[in-house]
């Protein structure tokens, strides 16, 4: 495959991520991804106050370096940051967040049956190539993307794509106005995409070029935001009808718009809680009738560690820059102790990736294939 004809995505976001990396800290090394104790995370960040800007830019290096593991930390001081603090803290979350992101998609396609025709953690190859009769061709190609990437939209514009034989004669794309948008299945690490070509130009039994843009659509670094339930001594809900608390990281603003009990029989009980989630930018893949972001449950976290899963949960309302839930919780008492915890894990954004491809010498079959 010839790159320098090729788009190449990863260069792409490199650049992105660098923006932010140079609002932190201009000439800021390479992030690091290495474990660190979660008082490691605080220290560096009483330190972001420090009345040295050496000790503070240490700072923000330190916290960079550790990565991912930082980012509960950076949650809980944000809401109370004061200064420069105040400042650095957001962008540091979301430096950590675009480069985690990042290092997924730069990931080599190992360990893929297809030959690597996409930059990046993709592969792409002719699966079949069907004959029409006297219409044309039906080429299926499978696009393969390497765990833990988990595309929730992808999108190929027959617009983006070209067909030429080996004599660079063009070979037309039915439906060109049109865009194919598969079905795509949870744990299934593949898809496959059909391309219809008209009738091709006599002699013409080889295809020298096929190329195109897939869209794809990727949840960036997951993180378990972690918001606490406030409560009367008795473990009740407040009544103030006041929203809860909120977080926001990386852009996503998650808030605990409220929470409620129903006791029910034998001392038991059901809680009820509201959560909204909004992301920075509107997008596609949010939009109301994919489900994959109404899908994440939400848990509670008991003081003495104990986790509950959601009963039940359902959407109250959505657009395409986030939504609210409200999830039930069966109790095995009707009074949640002190220090309970909300906790939802939800991905720090959702980027649009181009993946280009071109695929060189594919054969027209001769066979009929059918419109099927």
């Amino acid at each position: 495959m010839n790159h320098t004809r090729m788009p190449h995505f990863r260069s792409r976001l490199r650049r992105a991520a660098s923006v932010v990396l140079l609002l932190v800290l201009p000439g800021l090394p390479e992030l690091q991804a290495v474990a660190a104790p979660a008082e490691d995370s605080a220290v560096l960040i009483r330190q972001l106050t420090d009345g040295k800007l050496s000790v503070r830019d240490a700072a923000v290096e330190g916290l960079l370096a550790i990565g991912p593991e930082a980012l509960p930390a950076i949650e809980q001081a944000i809401p109370v940051a004061t200064g420069e603090a105040a400042f650095r803290l957001p962008l540091i979350a979301e430096a950590i967040a675009r480069t985690a992101s990042n290092r997924m998609l730069e990931l080599p396609p190992e360990n893929l049956p297809l030959s690597a025709t996409a930059a990046g953690p993709f592969s792409l190859a002719v699966r079949r190539v069907d004959r029409l009769g006297v219409s044309g061709y039906r080429i299926l190609v499978r696009l393969q993307w390497r765990p833990p990437l988990e595309p929730v939209l992808l999108r190929l514009p027959l617009v983006s794509v070209v067909a030429e034989g080996t004599a660079g004669e063009a070979v037309p794309i039915l439906g060109r106005q049109g865009t194919v948008e598969p079905l795509l299945i949870a744990g299934r690490h593949w898809i496959d995409l059909p391309i219809r070509l008209g009738p091709a130009p006599p002699a013409v039994m080889k295809l020298n070029s096929l190329r195109g843009t897939v869209e794809c659509w990727l949840p960036g670094f997951e993180h378990q935001f972690m918001l606490p339930l406030q409560m009367t001594r008795g473990g009740l809900p407040p009544t103030t009808n006041e929203p809860g608390p909120s977080r926001s990281l990386a852009g996503l603003s998650v808030q605990c718009r409220g929470w409620s009990i129903k006791p029910g029989e034998l001392a038991t009980a059901t809680c009820q809680v509201k959560l909204s989630a909004r992301f920075p930018e509107p997008s596609e893949a949010l939009a109301s009738h994919r489900a994959w972001l109404a899908d994440r449950q939400p848990h509670l976290l008991l003081p003495t560690g104990r986790v509950v899963t959601a009963s039940d949960h359902r959407v109250v309302s959505r657009n395409n820059q986030g939504l609210t839930i409200t999830a039930s919780f069966a109790l095995s008492a009707n009074q949640l102790p002190r220090g309970t915890l909300v906790t939802w894990r939800l991905p720090l954004g959702v980027r649009q990736v181009p993946v280009d491809f071109w695929l060189r010498s594919v054969l027209l079959s001769e066979s009929a294939g059918g419109e099927n």
